[in-house]
């Protein structure tokens, strides 16, 4: 059969994305949600499009067809400024709180120059993209520019998320966010977790919401309702994956991009790779993330820290941004980790780590097993979910005692490391990376103009009516 070529060229361009005109608005100031976001912007520049980004990260150095729209200096800044005086895993009402009090945050943004004269002009957009995260109150830019919007989640899906997408919600199958629960659940936790549901969903709508819709109108005049226009989003990317966070259940509207940031390892310094390569026993990775600051570390934590570490015959390397430390033979502080690239290394048997999700993805990806310690947010919902998989461990109450035995258990026990390579080819193993999918439905929305043809959301107040009945039902039978 002849191939007619020249049609299926045309074929092909017409499939094609002309260049897009893309606004990024990430207006969360830490640099771990940054990380994510900023792979994806890079993949769709280097693809020819316009980009314009509304962030606290401006690149070093300006690039053609990249508007930086920098908030440096607009907000508190969460990049290595948190302390870890508590070493506290919030609850969710904490949590819920915490969230609430950072919309505030955003104010001052508006103020920006560059923003009033982006909110002033006569520009056009095809495509918006921005975090879902705590607020939707920038999503005035959606109904100012009328074009089509997707979201991007740094972690599992905020409660609040799934309606809009038209993904119900299972509180017999989905821990949420804000817990240290795993699936399968217990029949007592699945009753918990219910009513978990029905707080943070509630809390969302009648105290985070709508301090949101007031600064929203504030700034951009008369909109719709800022529920309104988050059930127009097109599309949500999240940077998840099964083989981490089972039990999802999903629509043509979720994409996972899990791991869409990690990139092929990279030579270490000459150094840093003697240290690990001459680490006969093993190498343990100790760090808290971009968001903490090391040195915050009570005196007494740091000195058990420093006691248990001492006392083992693997090195240790510790992130530790500033300040002075001891010299100690086994343990090498740094101020800045090549994490990845460290994780990719043959010795490293251990990570000691909060349990953030870019972090515990480039573990997963490694076959490196996780001792956690985490703090807020999604960290406990992380590393329990891999504490089910059985490459990870949560270290709730800190003792000499507690952290040397979950150290020693974990690099002698060989199930950890099992499992942790298990997990990571499953990890590995799709059709396409990661990045690749997330620019693909990218331009998908682009050249459809959104997503209107796939399953719509969940009007709100529909599962504001279900979760209630489920939790009587289950408290009935319990009580």
């Amino acid at each position: 059969m002849k191939i007619d070529f020249v049609s299926v060229y045309i074929a092909l361009l017409i499939k094609m994305v002309s260049p897009a005109r893309i606004l990024a608005i990430f207006p969360f100031s830490a640099r771990s949600h940054f990380n994510m976001y900023e792979v994806l912007l890079d993949e769709l520049h280097e693809r020819g499009h316009h980009l314009t980004v509304i962030s606290h990260f401006p690149k070093q150095y300006p690039l053609e067809r990249y508007r930086d729209i920098s908030l440096v200096g607009a907000a508190k800044s969460l990049n290595a400024n948190m302390s870890l005086s508590d070493l506290y895993n919030f609850g969710l009402y904490e949590n819920l709180k915490l969230l609430n009090e950072q919309i505030d945050d955003y104010v001052p943004i508006f103020e920006v120059p560059e923003v009033k004269d982006l909110m002033d002009s006569e520009a056009t957009f095809d495509l918006i993209i921005t975090e879902i995260f705590n607020s939707d109150v920038f999503l005035g830019f959606v109904h100012k520019f009328r074009c089509p919007y997707i979201s991007m989640s740094p972690c599992p899906l905020m409660p609040w998320a799934y309606q809009r997408i038209g993904l119900p919600i299972k509180p017999s199958v989905k821990p949420i966010v804000f817990s240290d629960r795993s699936y399968p659940m217990s029949l007592i936790d699945i009753s918990r977790n219910t009513l978990d549901w029905i707080f943070a969903l509630c809390y969302y709508k009648y105290v985070m919401n709508p301090k949101s819709e007031r600064i929203a109108r504030q700034y951009f005049g008369d909109i719709p309702p800022l529920e309104e226009l988050a059930s127009k989003v097109s599309l949500i990317l999240t940077n998840t994956h099964s083989s981490l966070h089972p039990s999802m259940t999903h629509t043509n509207r979720l994409i996972e991009v899990g791991g869409l940031h990690i990139k092929p390892a990279k030579p270490l310094e000459s150094s840093l790779e003697q240290f690990l390569n001459d680490s006969e026993n093993g190498v343990i990775v100790f760090s808290m993330g971009s968001m903490f600051r090391a040195e915050t570390l009570p005196k007494e934590i740091f000195n058990l820290f420093l006691k248990v570490f001492s006392n083992l015959k693997q090195n240790v390397l510790w992130k530790w941004e500033s300040g002075t430390t001891p010299n100690i033979t086994n343990i090498r502080f740094m101020k800045w980790l090549p994490q990845r690239d460290v994780l990719a290394h043959r010795n490293v048997k251990l990570f000691i780590y909060h349990g953030g999700l870019l972090g515990t993805s480039e573990a997963i990806y490694c076959g490196v097993p996780i001792l956690g310690l985490p703090q807020f947010g999604d960290m406990g919902h992380n590393i329990a979910s891999l504490g089910e998989a059985g490459m990870a461990m949560s270290l709730k109450h800190l003792t000499e005692k507690s952290l040397t035995e979950a150290i020693t258990t974990m690099i002698e026990t060989p199930k950890y490391k099992k499992r942790a390579m298990e997990l990571s080819e499953l990890y590995r193993d799709r059709p396409e990376h990661p990045l690749t999918r997330a620019a693909y439905w990218v331009e998908y929305v682009i050249r459809y103009k959104g997503t209107n043809h796939f399953v719509q959301s969940l009007p709100l107040q529909k599962e504001l009516v279900i979760i209630p009945t489920i939790a009587i039902v289950i408290i009935l039978i319990f009580c």
